[in-house]
């Protein structure tokens, strides 16, 4: 079978590159998350009050999560994508693994978070790109360090680009 012609499978809008930025270290109490805002072509970065609103979501989760389980790292990827936004809140556990929580809106109420962690569903093609960089900021500054592990320097490490 032909996958590009595989029955129910179509391309709804051609494929292309979007916006990723680095947004800010944002360093509640016991954590430093780096945020990235990624974009649809179409889309604005986020920003503003949606950022608020992510901070105010993912506060309460951070202060959840039992000392044991984190390292006080992680980061947050805020995707204006083209039919919704689509927040994926990460930290770093154990000495290799990544938690997620996973949460949608839609543009006319950006705020009104739905929580899809559950949906099983990980992260489309352009987040991948930054959970990529991500995994190899950690590998080079933690865990393959010959100097050890430095969380400064993992934190240093931000991306900026089109994915």
């Amino acid at each position: 079978m032909n996958f590009a012609t595989a029955k129910n499978f179509a391309i709804t809008e051609p494929f292309a590159r979007r916006e990723v930025r680095f947004l800010e270290l944002w360093q509640p109490t016991g954590w430093s998350i780096k945020i990235y805002g990624l974009t649809h072509p179409r889309r604005a970065m986020p920003g503003g009050e949606f950022l608020a609103a992510v901070k105010m979501l993912a506060a309460p989760l951070l202060g959840s999560v039992a000392p044991q389980d984190h390292h006080g790292a992680g980061f947050f990827i805020l995707h204006a994508a083209r039919k919704a936004n689509f927040i994926l809140l990460d930290h770093w556990t154990g000495e290799n693994t990544i938690r997620q929580n996973a949460y949608t809106s839609t543009f006319d109420e950006p705020e009104a978070f739905t929580d899809m962690t559950a949906s099983r569903l990980v992260a489309c093609v352009w987040e991948l790109q930054v959970l990529s960089f991500e995994r190899q900021a950690w590998l080079d500054a933690v865990l393959a360090n010959p100097a050890g592990p430095d969380l400064d320097a993992y934190l240093d490490q931000r991306m900026n680009g089109y994915v």
